[in-house]
Order: structure tokens, then C-alpha cells, then sequence
């Protein structure tokens, strides 16, 4: 039996709000950033959004090297170097977790990861809550991900590339067919949860009612999902609901 029981969503761009106020589209859009960027961002008050430029953000991903691990009784806090300054991630330790094995014990001193999640201050102190963490597996990555951070930047300072069809918001919108080299399922789903996205994510019971066809079983569609969250196309931020990190 499949873990889902039939959830996911898809980050569109949101526009660049005004500093006074929440836009909804920015807090499921997962921009690439820099620790630097995060240690200059902003607030108006304590409950506001997080600003870099006056772009409001909400989740992101960055990619950076551990170099310390504090493993706590309620949370694990991992110190992030990624070469323009330092930052803690936190995660919090799940209780429906405590008597299996932690899907983050790999995660070690020195290893190079890939983290997504949202900024939080807390006594004065910025960091990370961390929603999902994965080593890399492809050093290529790294490089990757700082010249996606600059394409980012740039076109929220700038405007859009003419050779894109859209940027905005902090996440670059490309075609389904970066898709093209996932199996057939997985590629329905993506596209699926692309036009469906919520700020919750789209429930996986939706998604396999989405993807129904011929021959298509509800096991068949968790198999898949499983299958696109090992590959990092998506990752889990409420139980059985999910975002992508395309």
C-alpha cells in the first residue's frame, strides 16, 4: 500500500506586491535565493511578508554546504554556508516520526544540500524553517542554482529575458516540456498539478481523479508520486499535500 492516500500543488509567479500588503500567490512561490539575500530582507512589522527589493517572498530554496549539525530532543538545527554568508535551518522533529527512521539522517557535516522553506526571526535572530532538505547528488547543482538566482534577480530588477515567457515573482515559468524525460504518469501529474496548484496544495485524491484513465489504478498514481518526490520534483509541506520545486 502506497503512504498517500490521495496532496500537491504547483507555485505560480505572483506579481511584485506593494510592501503594505500580503500577496497569496508569493507565499506558494519557491524563489531561488541566497543566505546574503535572506540576511538582507526585510519586514514593515513582525506579521509582514519578507521583501528583497521591494518583491515579496515566501518559500524558497537554496543550496549550500553544512557545517555543523545540532541534533535537539524537538528539532535538529543544521548551520548553512553557501559561500555569501551563514544561516541555521531548523526542523522540527515530527512525533509520528519518533518510532521510525528519520528520513533526514543522512544529512551530515560537510555534505552540500538543497533546502526548501521560509524565513523566520525569532528573538532577533534569523532562520531557516526548514520544510525539506536533500543532499545533492550532482555537485552540478550548485552552479545551477547561483545562475538561476542571478536570472531571478535580474529580471525582477530588469524585467524578463525576450528569449523566456515568463519571469515574475521570483520563479521562472517554463514549459511542460522540461517534463518530457519523466515517464508518462509522472509527467500527467506534473502538468496536472501545474494547472491545479492551491496554497495548500492540490489533495493527492484530486490528482489521481485527475490523471484517471484507462489503466491508470490509484496505486499505480502513488507509485508515481513517490517516485517524483525522490526525484525532487516535489516535496511534502502538510501531511498529503504537496508543492513542487520546478
Amino acid at each position: 500500500m502506497s503512504q498517500f492516500d490521495f496532496g500537491g500543488g504547483f507555485p505560480q509567479s505572483p506579481s511584485s506586491p506593494s510592501l503594505g500588503g500580503s500577496d497569496k500567490r508569493a507565499e506558494i512561490s519557491i524563489r531561488p535565493l541566497t543566505i546574503a539575500q535572506l540576511i538582507r530582507a526585510t519586514q514593515v512589522h513582525g506579521d509582514a511578508p519578507w521583501t528583497i527589493d521591494n518583491t515579496q517572498f515566501g518559500h524558497f530554496t537554496l543550496v549550500a554546504q553544512v557545517t555543523k549539525v545540532q541534533l535537539q530532543i524537538t528539532n535538529c538545527v543544521y548551520t548553512l554556508d553557501d559561500g555569501t554568508g551563514r544561516m541555521d535551518a531548523r526542523r522540527w522533529v515530527v512525533d509520528a516520526q519518533a518510532g521510525g527512521e528519520d528520513p533526514w539522517s543522512n544529512i551530515k557535516e560537510h555534505h552540500y544540500v538543497r533546502v526548501f522553506g521560509s524565513l523566520k526571526s525569532y528573538t532577533g535572530k534569523r532562520h531557516i524553517n526548514a520544510q525539506h532538505i536533500r543532499p545533492l547528488t550532482d555537485h552540478h547543482e550548485i552552479f545551477y542554482h547561483v545562475l538561476e538566482t542571478i536570472t531571478v534577480t535580474l529580471s525582477l530588477e530588469k524585467g524578463p529575458p525576450k528569449n523566456l515567457n515568463a519571469i515574475a515573482g521570483g520563479v521562472v515559468q517554463t514549459s511542460t516540456e522540461e517534463f518530457s524525460d519523466l515517464p508518462d504518469l509522472q509527467q500527467r501529474i506534473m502538468k496536472y498539478m501545474k494547472i491545479n496548484e492551491t496554497i495548500d496544495g492540490v489533495n493527492v485524491k484530486v490528482i489521481a481523479r485527475g490523471v484517471a484513465g484507462p489503466g491508470v489504478e490509484a496505486a499505480q498514481v502513488g507509485s508515481a508520486l513517490e517516485g517524483l518526490i525522490e526525484s525532487s520534483y516535489i516535496y511534502e509541506t502538510n501531511p498529503h499535500h504537496y508543492h513542487t520545486t520546478t
